[in-house]
């Protein structure tokens, strides 16, 4: 059973070793938009992202992806140990030393306790080196990983005029 800590977070790892994610929530590699490699990229580029891609698709459905593709992300910290942004009006953290993510959708909230990601969070992995993605995904996708899938209350940081 996924127990869900007092904070609202759950353990993805907990959450993947009892098998939680229904089968056919994972989109395929190739089906995962913006994660593929760059017309014009190296051979060598095209490793971490297509690593980073087959991850991602392990914990984010399809149609999530799709979406995080096309989202707008500011980056206020950007790694490698610690990782902060702004994904349209919400606020995405994180934290590789803590093995923790944090962030407040509604859609996460869900997600969370399933052991999978919502857009906000697919689309800050997809916004930073395919490397670091890569590094992070791994820890995130490992049921012995100790990874925490943690939901916040904080809404987006304020913009600039």
């Amino acid at each position: 059973m996924v127990t869900q800590r007092r904070d609202g977070g759950v353990g993805a790892a907990e959450a993947a070793a009892e098998g939680t994610r229904a089968a056919g929530d994972a989109a395929p590699a190739a089906a995962v938009p913006g994660a593929g490699g760059r017309e014009g990229a190296s051979p060598a580029a095209e490793g971490p992202e297509r690593e980073r891609a087959e991850l991602l698709a392990l914990c984010t459905e399809a149609k999530r992806l799709a979406r995080a593709a096309r989202a707008r992300v500011r980056l206020v910290v950007g790694g490698p140990d610690l990782y902060v942004a702004a994904v349209g009006n919400y606020n995405v953290v994180i934290d590789p030393g803590r093995r923790r993510v944090q962030h407040g959708c509604r859609d996460f909230l869900g997600q969370a306790r399933r052991g999978m990601l919502c857009k906000h969070v697919a689309a800050l992995l997809l916004a930073i080196a395919a490397a670091e993605a890569v590094s992070l995904l791994r820890g995130i996708t490992d049921p012995d990983g100790g990874w925490h899938l943690e939901v916040i209350a904080a809404r987006g940081f304020s913009r600039r005029e």
